[in-house]
């Protein structure tokens, strides 16, 4: 290649990146970050006890943050309660929203945007991750030019007609068009993105639709509407953000996309992180209609070394964002993500963020069934966290997405569910409920039926009888209580495992025949593991006893095969 070839190359990037452009696009998008930033700190100021207190519904041993980049050790060490740093949060982001001081409250907000979900990762979703990389890339960007304090103080104009290189501005670009072309490529190979029901589905799932969406909007003609739709502008605006031509109706057009979703689905601050990315994209011509004049295109200057090394930056930084979580990874994103993975491991800092990609159009419940001392079955559905036993309370309209966010992290890590077990048996003590038998089930649900398509089992136990050391006749009252399948086929093999042993030891057993005979018909029993029950009866010495297992077994066995 010539050298006039390769400058060419160079030159069509670099003048991208390097020509000077308005600035105001990238003005409004720091003053919607900052202030979406400080609505979701006071938030988290709001429910810092629940979520982010030393004793908090948060992981006990997650791996740390470095030391200087942990906000809540700093704030120990200053003898500073952890409630500071969502505080912290608060006023960095007015400041950064202000452009006062604006390269210091970037800073300052960026450090405790990489604290606070590193605090708590059974909360985080992506919304944390997304508002975390566009607030880097607009500290790489001439954010402050317009629209701010330090603009004012410096010369006493808003600069509203100003230009400058927009480096991180091009960047954020390219982050919000590979986020729609990901999204697309990911939604359409799924059976129900294609066949149009999947906004359905959505629109009555209870984890994720609000309450208040229009009746029109829920019909099955509608949802295949929307559904295609958002597949149709997901795919046209991942290049039409990246053309002058087309970026200012693109803009226009996913603004009200995500207000739309915002209005119907439960994304927390998503749709809003989202918008505030999208100012950025402003084109020239979008923002000289905002101001009302005319912006002349300025020349580039010409390149430094300060310029080859930002261009090589950003082409790494392109690399890396198409590599690292693509729809189908391959060679490139393996060893992208070995290169970098540790590193961004270390800070927790995550760069996957695809709507409605992965999650189930099925409505999951977290369900406490209970036996209590008087033999009363309680069952109720945990909808807020600071409500773990039966209340009077209403049911809330909309849990807090912070909640859903636990409640799936329930049902996926082991420790989330052990603290749960924890608090829910210190609030059944505290309540004065003495409970012998006690099952936490994740129920899934049709969204449209409610009827319980499956389940799993979070944690089961049966408290010892003071006659027998097993209580049978809680265990079959939780049986016959719990809606989740798997937990009634795990205490139906617990009750007749605990029973096997206690005959083939000599133990006491009282309740143990009475419980045989109560075996429901509608129990089902594995038939490997019936042939391993049977196995055990074998070794029972009292006939009658015997007899009374291999029937109950026959009975569990026969009523499977029906």
């Amino acid at each position: 290649m010539t050298s006039v070839g390769i400058e060419e190359l160079f030159a069509a990037p670099y003048a991208w990146f390097a020509a000077p452009a308005p600035t105001l696009g990238l003005a409004l998008a720091r003053v919607a970050l900052g202030s979406v930033l400080a609505f979701d700190g006071l938030r988290m100021l709001r429910d810092h006890a629940l979520w982010y207190a030393d004793d908090a519904l948060r992981p006990r041993a997650t791996r740390r943050l470095p030391a200087w980049l942990d906000a809540f050790a700093w704030a120990g060490r200053l003898g500073l309660p952890a409630r500071v740093v969502p505080l912290a949060q608060v006023v960095a982001a007015l400041a950064f929203a202000a452009g006062l001081g604006t390269t210091a409250a970037g800073l300052a907000l960026l450090l405790v945007c990489i604290a606070i979900p590193a605090r708590n990762l059974f909360i985080v979703y992506g919304g944390d991750a997304f508002a975390r990389t566009i607030l880097l890339l607009l500290l790489c960007s001439p954010c402050a030019a317009a629209l701010s304090a330090d603009r004012w103080l410096h010369d006493g104009t808003l600069g509203l007609d100003a230009q400058a290189p927009l480096w991180g501005g091009r960047l954020i670009a390219v982050e919000v068009a590979l986020l729609y072309l990901h999204n697309f490529l990911c939604k359409w190979p799924l059976p129900a993105w294609r066949d149009g029901t999947y906004m359905f589905a959505l629109l009555r799932n209870k984890n994720f639709a609000r309450t208040d969406v229009p009746a029109p909007l829920r019909t099955a003609a509608a949802g295949r509407v929307m559904t295609h739709g958002a597949l149709l502008v997901e795919l046209l605006l991942a290049p039409a953000l990246l053309f002058p031509a087309t970026a200012g109706p693109a803009c226009v057009v996913a603004i009200g996309f995500h207000l739309a979703i915002a209005r119907t689905v439960d994304v927390h601050l998503f749709s809003y992180i989202m918008i505030a990315a999208l100012l950025a994209c402003l084109p020239r011509g979008a923002i000289a209609g905002l101001v009302g004049g005319d912006m002349p295109v300025l020349p580039a200057a010409a390149a430094g070394w300060a310029d080859i090394v930002a261009l090589c930056a950003a082409a790494i930084y392109v690399i890396v964002a198409i590599a690292w979580d693509p729809p189908r990874p391959g060679w490139c994103s393996r060893q992208v993500q070995r290169a970098l993975g540790p590193a961004f491991a270390a800070i927790h800092w995550v760069r996957s963020w695809r709507l409605f990609v992965d999650s189930s159009a099925t409505h999951i419940e977290l369900e406490f069934t209970a036996v209590l001392a008087t033999g009363e079955l309680l069952r109720w559905t945990w909808d807020r966290a600071l409500q773990l036993v039966p209340g009077l309370l209403p049911r809330p309209v909309r849990p807090g997405h912070r909640f859903q966010r636990f409640l799936f992290a329930v049902v996926t890590r082991t420790e989330a569910r052990d603290i749960l077990v924890a608090r829910l048996r210190a609030a059944l003590a505290a309540a004065g409920l003495q409970v012998r038998a006690l099952s936490v089930d994740a129920v899934y649900e049709d969204v449209h039926s409610l009827a319980v398509l499956g389940g799993k089992n979070l944690h089961t136990e049966v408290a010892a009888s003071r006659a027998d050391g097993f209580n049978y006749f809680a265990c079959v009252r939780l049986i016959r209580g719990v809606r989740c399948e798997p937990t009634r086929a795990r205490l139906l093999e617990l009750l007749l495992l605990a029973g096997l042993d206690a005959a083939v030891r000599g133990r006491p057993r009282e309740g143990l025949a009475a419980a045989l005979d109560a075996l429901a018909e509608d129990l089902r029993l594995d038939p490997a593991n019936a042939a391993r029950f049977r196995e055990g009866c074998a070794r029972v010495p009292e006939p009658a006893e015997r007899a009374k297992f291999l029937g109950a077994l026959d009975r569990l066995v026969n009523h499977a095969n029906v």
